[in-house]
Formats: C-alpha cells, structure tokens, sequence
C-alpha cells in the first residue's frame, strides 16, 4: 500500500458589483455670454441585491426545487469550547427556497461579501452543501456557480461549467462510507461533526477518476497547479476499504482531520484502486497558506 499527500489549490468564484453613472453639458445664457448648467449628480449604487440562481442534481443535472438557500456573513468561525464550533448565522431574510424549476430569488440582500450556502449544511447529512463565496454589490445580479478546477482526462458533466449550483446524494458505495468514517473518527476524537462540501467532492471525484484511468497523470497540470481546493489532501493506493484511507488522516498530530475548526469534507474511495479526500475548515475561519480564493 502506497500513501501520499498532495496539495490543493481552487477554482475562482466572481463578486459582481453594478454601478451607473451619469454626466451633462453646457448650455446657453440669457446674458450673452455663454455659461452652463450643473451635471446630473451620479446614480447612487442601491444599498441592496436581488441576486438569483438556479440550482441542479450533480448526478444528472435535474433542476432541484425545495433547496434552501441562504446567505451568511463572510466572517470566521469560532472555538469556544475545545469540541465545539460556533459561526455567524445566516441572514434573517433573505432566505429562499428553489422552484421546482430549481431556481431561486434572494430578494433585497444587503450589499456585502457572503458565504451563499446552498442546501441544509448539516453536519452528518449525506447529502452534500455548496458554500460559494459572493460580494453582492447592488443591483439585479445572476449568481454563476464556479467550475471546478480542470483535472487532465476528466471531462466535466454540461451542468459542472454552465454556472448552475448543484448538490448530490453521496455515492452509497463510493463516498458515503469514507464521510461516515471521517464522522466517527472526528466522534472518536471528541471532535464535531463535518458537512459533505459539494466542491471538495467534485474535485476529489475527478482526481480519483483521473488516478484510475488508463493513462493517470499527477499534478501540476496546466490551470491546476496542485489538484484539489483544499491546502493539503490525502490520497492511498490500494486498500479495501475507506478506513484504509480515512483513519491514517487521524494519526498525525498537525492533521487538518484533527483541528476542531474543520467544517468540510469531500472523499471518494474504490477498492483497489485509489481513494482521495479533502477537508478544510471554511476559508473565512482559516485563510489559505497558498493564497486560495474560495470558489
């Protein structure tokens, strides 16, 4: 059995801001002599953001009505006990719910930089959340989700580039059971339970896929300098099972599994052939050492 540990960078996620602004001219005097008016004072950017998205199944790209949408202040999580975790709430309104078409409407946001959760974000549930980071600047804005980065023989579903959010049921043979023995080892640890983040999945899926080709390559690779969005990411080699993986995560004492402030997790495993995760706490908490700007 083979371990190793590589390094993770992300994908960029856009902060749209509008602003109009207006100019005027001169015009003639009753004097004779010329002379002009004042110019139009400029449009005041609007204290508030109707922002509006569409949200879609990972697996197969169905439109998701019935998603919880929120937005949550872009600032740090908090430890105030040794076990516990404790972050800013989402804003009391707006919160949205998708349409059965998956679209949603957060209607008259305060301008500000958020984390835009998108799913329950509970921790245990496996059922994955995004957490995209957004600057909401006045206005009407279209919200585009961001695609991950490019992984060399991997070829992204339509829905993972055309700027739809999506969330996804874990893979019950594949990815729930390493989630569910990251849960248990945080338990075992006297640590809080993780959220399945939808981007750390995707980019672990997709390396996973990568290693288990026909002609696997390692990073760096072109736009995509280390694999992953996380700073640093477990692979192994072998193995029959996600313990394989997951528990030796447990074992070294700087481990990211092991600092109560980890919030995400993504990980795929295939037995006998290779098996990937990721986890991180959110990167208002905890900024990058790399300088990663979360998606």
């Amino acid at each position: 059995m083979r371990s190793i540990t590589l390094n993770g960078i992300s994908g960029i996620a856009a902060a749209i801001a509008l602003c109009a602004c207006g100019g005027g001219g001169g015009g003639g005097g009753t004097s004779g002599r010329g002379g002009g008016g004042l110019p139009p004072a400029p449009t005041p950017t609007p204290a508030f953001t109707t922002a509006s998205g569409k949200v879609v199944s990972d697996t197969n790209g169905a439109a998701l009505g019935g998603v919880k949408v929120a937005l949550r202040p872009w600032a740090a999580c908090t430890a105030p006990t040794p076990s516990t975790v404790s972050c800013p709430t989402p804003l009391p309104a707006p919160q949205a719910t998708t349409a059965p078409d998956g679209t949603f409407t957060l209607a008259n946001a305060p301008n500000g930089h958020y984390f835009l959760t998108i799913g329950d974000d509970v921790p245990g549930s496996t059922v994955t959340t995004d957490h995209a980071n957004v600057t909401l600047g006045g206005g009407t804005v279209a919200l585009q989700a961001p695609a991950m980065p490019p992984v060399p023989m991997v070829t992204p579903a339509p829905w993972e580039t055309n700027g739809d959010y999506r969330i996804q049921t874990l893979d019950a043979a594949t990815e729930a059971p390493c989630f569910a023995e990251f849960n248990i080892q945080r338990a075992n640890h006297s640590l809080p339970a993780v959220v399945a983040d939808e981007w750390l999945l995707e980019t672990s899926r997709a390396f996973q896929q990568n290693h288990a080709s026909a002609t696997p390559s390692n990073p760096p690779w072109a736009g995509n300098s280390n694999g992953g969005l996380a700073d640093k990411f477990d692979g192994i080699s072998g193995g029959t099972v996600c313990s394989a993986m997951v528990d030796s995560t447990f074992t070294v004492a700087t481990s990211s599994a092991l600092n109560v402030l980890t919030t995400w997790y993504g990980g795929y495993y295939v037995t006998l052939v290779y098996g990937i995760e990721q986890e991180m706490p959110d990167p208002a908490t905890v900024a990058s050492t790399k300088g990663v700007t979360w998606p």
